[in-house]
């Protein structure tokens, strides 16, 4: 099982955590409140959703 944390690089607040059957692991952080955060916050979401599949 991974356990996905996405955290706010600036303040190590947890925005999100996601328990996932996949192999699938992400390490580091970003902030969804800037142009490349919501960018990469949008591929980690596509990422899951073909995981599901």
């Amino acid at each position: 099982m991974a356990n996905i944390k996405i955290t706010d690089l600036q303040t190590p607040t947890l925005i999100e955590e996601l328990d996932d059957e996949s192999l699938v692991a992400v390490v580091g952080g970003l902030d969804p409140t800037t142009e490349i955060g919501k960018s990469l916050l949008h591929v980690l979401e596509d990422v899951l959703k073909q995981a599901e599949i």
